[in-house]
């Protein structure tokens, strides 16, 4: 409500579309600033949370299990996220890494806890796309993190090893 304040507050006091150079300057600085509230207000994601397609994200950088992790975003509504496409796998790790500026693995919700070498999400989703780096999974633990080496591969790890991760949930 007060970006939207803002922003008209701004169109009266430039006149609205007949902007003239210094007002039209301010206009643009106030736009190129703010663009990424107004965008995140007209989503159907909560405040803090990324809006892809009918998809909401919100990376964490403190380090957790996966369970722990599972348990807060379970808390926020939604789960570890899911990852269908080569496209959204892209977006999640680029996510991190606006939201960490580090390239350090993290928890995604794949895991074959419940049954050895049967890989599930813990959103119930199906399991329509995986992105395991070659010899992966390779029993190392039962869960998945996405990682920064080579093209945005998973590994398994121990669900003890605390990293950070990303939640979803769909709008």
């Amino acid at each position: 409500m007060t970006l939207a304040f803002h922003l008209v507050f701004l169109l009266s006091l430039t006149g609205g579309l007949l902007i003239s150079g210094t007002s039209s300057r301010i206009l643009r600085h106030w736009i190129h600033h703010h663009h990424h509230r107004i965008y995140h207000r007209a989503s159907a994601c909560p405040c803090g949370w990324t809006s892809r397609g009918s998809r909401c994200y919100i990376a964490q950088t403190y380090r957790r299990t996966m369970a722990d992790a599972e348990a807060y975003c379970r808390v926020l509504g939604g789960h570890l996220t899911s990852i269908h496409s080569s496209s959204e796998n892209y977006f999640v790790k680029r996510l991190m890494y606006i939201k960490s500026h580090s390239k350090r693995p993290f928890w995604i919700g794949f895991s074959d806890a419940i049954q050895e070498n049967k890989w599930m999400w813990t959103d119930g989703s199906a399991t329509d796309y995986v992105r395991w780096h070659s010899g992966q999974p390779n029993h190392d633990g039962d869960c998945a993190e996405l990682s920064y080496s080579g093209s945005t591969l998973w590994y398994d790890r121990s669900c003890k090893v605390k990293r950070p991760f990303v939640c979803g949930k769909n709008q």
